[in-house]
């Protein structure tokens, strides 16, 4: 890679001939620099780790596509699994956590072709060793059946299914391979129907395969993106530079979503380790136990957090301000938010306006000379008895321009 992160690829895809070794074949194949190989996960990544969980949620199918289900509400999260599919690691761990966290409606699609059966029949098995027979599905299967071109169909057959259960608006959380498809979903749909990703370890380098630039994919999507990469970029187990903040694809979301997007890398781990690295004893450790444990609590805490923010989160409404409006406009709005709003009906000059219901949850923020609006809505409402402040957040985001800007983050909660 370059120094910001634009990876170089291959100048042509191979693939072994049927005769060939696959695994020997894979071995000689001319290689992109570390750690920016044309593969889902990198060398050093944490191998599978078997769930330990018992299922809170339901078996579903929607035209043929089969699902694990759990939660409910008009808020949705479609979690896109790594490459050893919808019940592998913590996948349904995390699915039911999230569900309970954010009153969300919960999905997560069985949509890899097996692979020896795979795990509870979906993408690889338990025991498959990757990265000694990585050679054996790469770039096979990434470019045959599960490319997204292959995939996509059945992801919109499971937005079929939760828009009928009521869904109106979700976001996805794609683990590693998962991160990739989430990606090219989001460039297909509306950034107003799919309003937030969130990947941990993402692999959108398997652009290479198609000898494309993950910046180019970045460029499509139609919402804002939180990357979680593991390890350093040159270590093993690590995630290359783009989903850095001077990387070339983190940049390219940041042209189309300036300072909505986010990046946390997570140094000290390895590559899967949010859904695959062990955290009990007695179980393989993705580093120390301890330290991998609270990592991927502190990982699940900012994926939250970043559901929060875009109010994928049941009842919970950002409220960016600026110095373009006053703040009697804003406290108003306040109002309206936490208090909700009567129907009205239609007259000359003005259209009908449905009823509201109020939000519990109001954060208001402000950007450079706009945090005093901020701070000046946020206690006028608590003031007007409408709400509590229970959270103030500062922070100093990097701008476009490479610059810093002080920022205020305040948290509103509805008075009952």
């Amino acid at each position: 890679t370059s120094a910001r992160g634009t990876p170089r690829y291959p100048t042509r895809i191979n693939t072994p001939p049927p005769h060939t070794n696959k695994l020997n074949h894979h071995h000689h194949q001319q290689q992109p620099p570390p750690n920016m190989t044309n593969s889902c996960c990198p060398p050093g990544s944490a191998p599978y780790l078997a769930a330990d969980h018992n299922d809170e949620g339901r078996i579903g199918e929607a035209e043929g596509v089969s699902y694990y289900q759990v939660g409910s509400g008009a808020n949705g999260l479609i979690i896109l699994p790594d490459i050893w599919g919808w019940n592998g690691g913590r996948t349904r761990a995390i699915a039911d956590d999230f569900a309970k966290r954010g009153d969300l409606s919960v999905w997560v699609p069985k949509i890899l072709e097996a692979v020896e059966g795979g795990t509870d029949g979906d993408g690889l098995p338990p025991n498959f060793a990757f990265m000694e027979r990585r050679g054996e599905i790469t770039p096979k299967n990434f470019v045959g059946p599960w490319c997204p071109e292959n995939v996509l169909p059945m992801v919109e057959k499971l937005i079929t299914a939760m828009k009928a259960a009521g869904v109106r608006r979700y976001g996805y959380l794609g683990f590693c391979y998962g991160g990739w498809i989430g990606m090219h979903l989001s460039a297909k749909i509306s950034g107003s129907e799919l309003v937030c990703g969130a990947i941990p370890h993402p692999s959108i380098s398997l652009e290479g395969f198609f000898e494309r630039n993950p910046a180019d994919l970045g460029a499509k999507v139609q919402c804002p993106v939180a990357f979680f990469p593991a390890g350093k970029p040159d270590g093993p187990g690590g995630d290359p530079e783009i989903y850095n903040k001077d990387g070339s694809l983190y940049l390219a979301l940041e042209k189309k979503f300036p300072g909505k997007n986010f990046t946390m890398r997570f140094e000290d781990e390895i590559h899967g380790f949010v859904a695959r690295g062990a955290i009990k004893d007695g179980q393989f450790k993705a580093g120390d136990g301890q330290t991998t444990k609270e990592n991927v609590e502190k990982c699940v805490r900012e994926i939250e957090k970043f559901f929060e923010r875009h109010a994928l989160w049941k009842d919970v409404v950002e409220m960016k301000v600026s110095t373009k409006k006053p703040v009697s406009f804003y406290v108003k709005s306040a109002n309206a938010f936490l208090s909700g709003v009567e129907a009205k009906e239609a007259t000359d000059d003005k259209e009908a306006q449905e009823a509201k219901p109020p939000i519990s949850t109001l954060k208001i923020s402000g950007l450079g000379d706009a945090i005093n609006t901020a701070v000046a809505a946020a206690t006028r409402a608590e003031a007007e008895g409408v709400g509590t402040i229970t959270k103030v957040e500062t922070s100093y985001p990097e701008m476009t321009s490479g610059r810093g800007c002080a920022q205020v983050m305040i948290t509103v909660k509805r008075k009952q």
